[in-house]
């Protein structure tokens, strides 16, 4: 899949608030708009960065860095605050995995945002691309261990 040339971030009105303001708007997110789907997708990062944001500062047993944050989920912590301030795309998997690194459900995102909820058919593909990037991951993580001479 190709990632457009366009940023998150950069379909918001004030680009420098993507992931901080809950009240940020997005132009042209009318279902009519032939780019409204990156638009869409741009709201649902944004929406996920609003999330995690929230859930790492009300977090038990207190606040969670990006550092602390990215180990989990093998990144970098500049690729963290790269997604979370909408500078690079998030895959559908990797939302999946970011929301549950912090236990938040990712059903809420998807609530607060026009064109959502998803039809059963559109939920249907979402959970299927996320199952096969991490049979992905597991059969590539299986390969690994499987090549390892016996020590």
């Amino acid at each position: 899949m190709t990632l457009p040339s366009v940023s998150p971030a950069s379909l918001a009105e004030s680009p420098d608030r993507f992931g901080l303001d809950r009240d940020l708007e997005f132009p042209g997110s009318g279902l009519d708009d032939p780019e409204s789907h990156l638009v869409r997708a741009a709201m649902f990062q944004h929406q996920i960065a609003l999330l995690i944001r929230s859930s790492v500062r009300n977090r038990k047993g207190g606040r969670l860095s990006l550092r602390q944050l990215a180990v989990p989920l093998r990144w970098t912590p500049s690729k963290l605050s790269r997604v979370l301030n909408g500078r690079v795309w998030l895959s559908v998997a990797e939302a999946f995995r970011l929301t549950m690194v912090v236990r938040a459900p990712l059903s809420k995102v998807a609530q607060k945002i026009e064109g959502f909820p998803l039809d059963e058919a559109e939920r249907a593909e979402l959970v299927l691309q996320y199952l096969r990037a991490e049979t992905r991951r597991w059969e590539e993580n299986l390969e690994n261990v499987l090549a390892r001479p016996n020590a």
